[in-house]
């Protein structure tokens, strides 16, 4: 972490398809958690899964 160079990315890069690429940071792993902590996080993200309903 120390020595990536983040200025290469997001919008700092100045790349206009990297305006929204971090988005996503940190998302994921929460969302993983909570699917596989506990039988209820999984029943509902299955459940979110098949419905599309959340």
């Amino acid at each position: 972490m120390e020595t990536t160079r983040w200025e290469h990315y997001g919008r700092k890069s100045g790349n206009e398809k990297c305006q929204d690429c971090m988005v996503h940071c940190g998302y994921e792993a929460t969302a993983v958690d909570d699917t596989f902590s506990s039988w209820k996080g999984f029943k509902d993200t299955l459940v979110a899964t098949i419905t599309g309903k959340l």
